[in-house]
């Protein structure tokens, strides 16, 4: 039984036991405030049913607190007494029925399911962008959320959504649940652990990083060449994996760039691995599992993925003509977010670039690896700032019919472009060059400004991959088990056609200048020698 089901009835059967011998001296003192002591058995019940809910295989213990609460009503001792003993008999009788029934707390996640999936399909805007076949994604899941209905698996359940939201092919897409459901959902998706990971570089080459201590013996290190995994080829391998299968890349290059990387999670209590020795000779190791994927991976990720290490929206020098501005997501302050005015944003970045200017700057890095998104007025403020001088266009919004509540489409279906955003430029960097460094994990807000800022001339965009390239608005849909966050509201380019979302070829609309190759050098600098390799890279290309 549930901890709190527990608790209810154990307090329920003592007050019943309280309550009998209670209702003696109740006979012989009389009082209006003695009768309000038989509603509290009712009181403490509508508490807990509020925080867990109420289940039918609990029902005679319900009865048994609405028995106890006519003693409010009738205050004979023989009555009082018969009721308390009639409501422990009831309450008692809940615990075998909780125990021995299958339905007992058990949530229907297929048909949590029916009803969130029917109002996604209303709501999403992508779906003819992405031509998203909703039926074939109805009957393929189905039969997964009936199985985790079955299981009584809420594991399971989040594994499902997971898989579902990855067909959109868009970061916007999740299912969102307490942390603890999906710290093991994750846990045992990312499988087990072989002692390493494994990634693809620039070259195609599969090598073995982040590389246990135990498999030395075995004659694998850092960048040792892996040529097959337990008799698969890594593409195989990846599709195995149910990580995988849970990250829908929107760009299909960032999809490429991580290659691999599931593959290393995928086996039984051991895999066999073949590689290329020292001496260049062809070898397999059989590889026993030591833990769980998901730590080493995550680990790694948070490597290769770091960022410059101070607060957002803060600027740090690099060198004598050079700064950094940090932006870990796109919000200011609470102030600036409920008001949706940032005069005091645009204020207190204006007076910080103009001093660095005046001590010399010229150039500015925007670090946005990793960050969350947030709000499209952060993104024009800063744009504002650093925009050559005149009107720029940031994105357009869609014709909207306020009595249909639903956008306003031509014959083919398209979108039709109502109004656009516009921000006037500042160029307080009077021309100076500007390099964005992005990562998949740049989503949302992060896509606006990779892609409103790349227009300009003295731009660069650099990174491993491009941004995430999922950029329009969203809403959520909530259920008793999770909520479905999902794009609900279009966001226009210049042409009318969708901004920066990928449509089915998944090349988004978000392209870096440089792309930075995974090679050997870069595993060097950031595992081994523990740098900041994309900024390294960016201020190389800041002297060019």
């Amino acid at each position: 039984m549930e901890y709190l089901d527990i608790v209810l009835v154990m307090i329920e059967l003592a007050l019943c036991i309280f309550l009998w011998k209670f209702s003696d001296y109740c006979e012989r003192v009389r009082s209006s405030k003695w009768k309000l002591v038989w509603l509290t058995p009712l009181a403490l019940w509508f508490i807990i049913s509020v925080i867990v809910g109420v289940d039918k295989c609990l029902i005679s213990a319900y009865v048994g607190i609405i028995i106890l609460a006519l003693g409010f009503f009738r205050e004979k001792l023989d009555f009082r007494r018969i009721i308390s003993v009639i409501a422990a008999v009831c309450i008692v009788l809940a615990v075998p029925v909780c125990l021995l029934s299958k339905a007992y707390r058990r949530v229907d996640y297929a048909a949590e399911f029916e009803e969130l999936f029917e109002k996604a399909e209303k709501r999403y805007v992508l779906t003819k962008h992405k031509n998203i076949d909703w039926k074939a994604l109805h009957d393929k899941y189905l039969p997964e959320f009936r199985k985790a209905t079955k299981d009584r698996d809420e594991v399971e359940n989040y594994i499902a959504w997971g898989k579902l939201c990855a067909e959109f092919y868009d970061g916007h897409v999740n299912y969102a649940v307490n942390e603890k459901v999906s710290d093991e959902a994750c846990r045992k998706a990312w499988g087990n652990d072989y002692g390493l990971v494994v990634m693809a570089l620039a070259d195609g080459r599969y090598v073995a990083l982040d590389v246990d201590d135990s498999l030395k013996n075995q004659g694998i290190h850092q960048l040792t060449e892996i040529t097959s995994w337990d008799g698969m080829t890594f593409e195989e391998a990846d599709s195995k994996s149910v990580m995988r299968s849970m990250k829908g890349y929107a760009d299909i290059d960032n999809e490429k760039f991580y290659s691999g990387l599931f593959a290393a999670g995928v086996g039984g209590d051991s895999v066999k691995v073949t590689f290329i020795a020292d001496d260049g000779s062809e070898k397999t190791a059989e590889l026993p599992k030591i833990g769980d994927y998901q730590d080493r991976a995550e680990s790694y990720l948070k490597k290769l993925n770091q960022s410059t290490p101070i607060a957002n929206m803060t600027f740090t020098k690099l060198d004598d003509e050079t700064a950094c501005l940090k932006m870990c997501g796109m919000e200011y302050d609470s102030e600036a977010s409920s008001s949706e005015d940032y005069t005091m944003m645009k204020r207190h970045l204006k007076n910080d670039l103009l001093d660095l200017r005046n001590e010399g700057v010229k150039n500015l890095v925007l670090d946005i690896r990793g960050n969350f998104g947030g709000e499209g007025g952060v993104v024009t403020t800063i744009a504002s700032l650093l925009a050559p001088e005149g009107k720029h266009l940031y994105a357009n919004n869609p014709l909207w019919d306020d009595k249909k509540k639903c956008y306003v489409l031509d014959e083919e279906g398209n979108y039709i472009v109502d109004d656009a955003v516009e921000f006037e430029g500042m160029d307080l960097l009077n021309g100076g060059k500007i390099i964005i460094l992005v990562n998949s994990a740049s989503v949302s807000a992060a896509d606006h400004l990779t892609k409103v800022m790349s227009q300009f001339d003295n731009v660069t965009v650099m990174g491993f991959t491009e941004p995430n390239g999922s950029a329009q608005g969203v809403s959520s849909i909530s259920s008793e088990s999770g909520m479905l966050i999902l794009s609900s509201s279009a966001i226009l380019d210049k042409d009318g056609s969708i901004f920066v979302d990928s449509d089915e070829s998944r090349q988004s609309g978000d392209d870096l200048d440089i792309r930075i190759p995974f090679d050997e050098t870069a595993v060097h600098e950031i595992f081994d020698e523990d740098n900041d390799y994309i900024m390294d890279k960016a201020m190389e290309q800041m002297k060019e």
